[in-house]
């Protein structure tokens, strides 16, 4: 069976600046109409969450679901890519990617998902929702959102097409 996976950041995709006037105010308000979204995704496409947002630093995939759930989700969040202390510079070494690999600082967020694709290797289709732009080799999988709207019906489709389309790379 195909595995497909959403490689979700919450912050510009789901949590905007539209999400805090409609809720409490709160870093974590979430759009109800982007979690609508995203579960169409996520159901047309057959996929399941990897979560690759900041969020993963202080909460679990399971707590993540549950807050999603609390907003009408009904999709699974299967998992988080990894965070710093557990990089793998051999991933960095594949990519031929040696500046990062010496300063030993922050990895772009397309390696730590090339670090995940690697471990992974039924995964057959990708999208990345994420407001930002530090993709690196996997910038042709991102659909980018903004922090002010967040994931809208134009980005349903072309979500759709890329997780549909050709598998991403891998570095093994």
């Amino acid at each position: 069976m195909t595995e497909r996976v959403i490689f979700l950041d919450v912050d510009g995709v789901l949590n905007t600046a539209r999400s805090r006037t409609l809720g409490e105010g709160r870093w974590r308000d979430l759009d109800p109409q982007a979690v609508a979204r995203l579960d169409q995704i996520l159901e047309r496409g057959r996929a399941t969450v990897v979560l690759s947002s900041a969020w993963r630093k202080a909460v679990d995939p399971q707590e993540v679901q549950a807050r999603l759930a609390e907003n009408g989700f009904r999709g699974t969040v299967r998992d988080r890519i990894p965070l710093r202390e557990e990089h793998d510079p051999a991933v960095l070494e594949r990519l031929g990617e040696t500046k990062v690999a010496r300063a030993g600082g922050a990895w772009p967020r397309g390696y730590e998902i090339q670090q995940w694709l690697d471990a992974h290797p039924k995964v057959a289709g990708i999208v990345i929702l994420d407001e930002g732009h530090d993709m690196k080799h996997l910038q042709p999988w991102l659909v980018e959102t903004n922090h002010i709207s967040g994931l809208r019906d134009i980005h349903v489709e072309r979500a759709l097409a890329i997780l549909l389309g050709p598998p991403p790379p891998r570095s093994r």
